[in-house]
């Protein structure tokens, strides 16, 4: 896991787009989760919309992704299953994140995914030997 916040050493919000794309492909077989922490921003779409579209092992988390229809629109371009549920408590209260996935306006399967089923992939992927 990646937090934005800790790429973004400066705190100009200048992250390398490009790195955590390099990484992915670095470790093709591991998946990359990008946690947003409090910089998961409205700008930063068009960087996920080409993260999602140009690796196959990375995800993003949706605790910030509040502006209205951010989350159909990412799904809209990128699918469900690269999307994982975090409620970022003890920063949110868990509804907040709760209620912005059921209410959101996607089909009930985005919504599964969203919520459980991307991060049981994950985990089912995991090869301990």
């Amino acid at each position: 896991m990646l937090s934005l916040d800790e790429i973004d050493i400066t705190g100009d919000k200048c992250i390398e787009w490009e790195k955590l794309l390099e990484i992915a492909d670095s470790f093709k077989n591991m998946p990359l989760i990008i946690d947003g922490g409090d910089a998961k921003e409205l700008m930063f779409n068009s960087y996920f919309f080409m993260i999602l579209r140009n690796s196959a092992n990375i995800y993003l988390n949706t605790h910030n992704l509040f502006v209205i229809s951010q989350i159909e629109v990412l799904v809209s371009v990128s699918g469900s299953d690269r999307l994982l549920y975090d409620s970022y408590f003890p920063f949110y209260e868990p509804s907040i994140s709760v209620e912005r996935i059921l209410e959101s306006d996607m089909p009930e399967k985005s919504k599964q995914m969203i919520a459980s089923r991307s991060i049981e992939k994950i985990y089912s992927g995991i090869n301990i030997s």
